[in-house]
C-alpha cells in the first residue's frame, strides 16, 4: 500500500484464504494514516483440534506477556522518535486489538487490555476449518506424511486437503 491507499500493489496472493482476506481488509481501509500490526495468538492447553477452545498454557502466557512488552517497545520508540522529528509530546494514536472469541485470543490480548489497549472481540477472526487435518499431530503425520512436510516447510501458505490455510491473528492497529 502507497500513500495511505493512494496505489496498492498486490502480488502472488493466490495461496489461500486468508492471505486474500489480509489483502481485502488491506484494500479496504479507510484512506486515513495508520499502522497495522498482526501477530499469531498464544499456544493453548488442551486438546489438538481447532475445534477445542483452551486456555492459554504456559508457553502462551509468556508468548502473551512477551507480545505486549514488545509492542510497548515498539510504540515507545515510535513516540520518540517522532518527537524527535520536531513533532508535538502528546501521545501517540490509541491502538484497538481485534481479537477473534475464542479464549486463547482473548487471553493473548489480556495484557494489552491490562495496559489500556482496547480489546474487541470479532468473530470473523476465528480459525477456519482445517479440513481434512481435523487429528492430532501425529495422526496427521502418519496419515498426510507428504502434507505435512509441506506445512512444516511452508504454514502460511500450504492448505490441507478440503481445508482453509492459518489459523488465529491478532492485527492490531490505530482506533479511527
Amino acid at each position: 500500500m502507497i500513500n495511505a491507499g493512494e496505489r496498492i500493489i498486490v502480488n502472488n496472493c493466490r495461496f489461500g484464504y486468508l492471505p486474500n482476506r489480509i489483502v481485502f481488509y488491506l484494500m479496504n481501509l479507510h484512506i486515513k494514516s495508520r499502522q497495522t500490526y498482526f501477530a499469531r495468538a498464544g499456544v493453548a492447553t488442551g486438546e489438538d483440534s481447532y475445534k477445542a477452545d483452551g486456555l492459554l498454557c504456559d508457553e502462551g502466557e509468556s508468548y502473551s506477556q512477551r507480545l505486549c512488552n514488545a509492542l510497548l517497545e515498539h510504540r515507545r520508540k515510535e513516540r520518540e522518535e517522532f518527537i524527535r522529528q520536531g513533532g508535538s509530546d502528546e501521545e501517540l494514536k490509541p491502538l484497538t486489538v481485534w481479537t477473534s472469541t475464542r479464549r486463547r485470543t482473548v487471553q493473548t490480548a489480556a495484557h494489552l487490555q491490562e495496559r489500556g489497549f482496547k480489546v474487541k472481540q470479532r468473530p470473523q477472526m476465528s480459525q477456519l476449518n482445517p479440513g481434512n487435518s481435523e487429528m492430532t499431530e501425529e495422526e496427521i503425520k502418519a496419515h498426510y506424511p507428504a502434507d505435512w512436510d509441506k506445512h512444516q516447510l511452508d504454514p502460511y501458505h500450504h492448505r490441507f486437503p478440503r481445508g482453509e490455510v492459518c489459523g488465529e491473528m491478532l492485527p492490531l492497529g490505530p482506533t479511527g
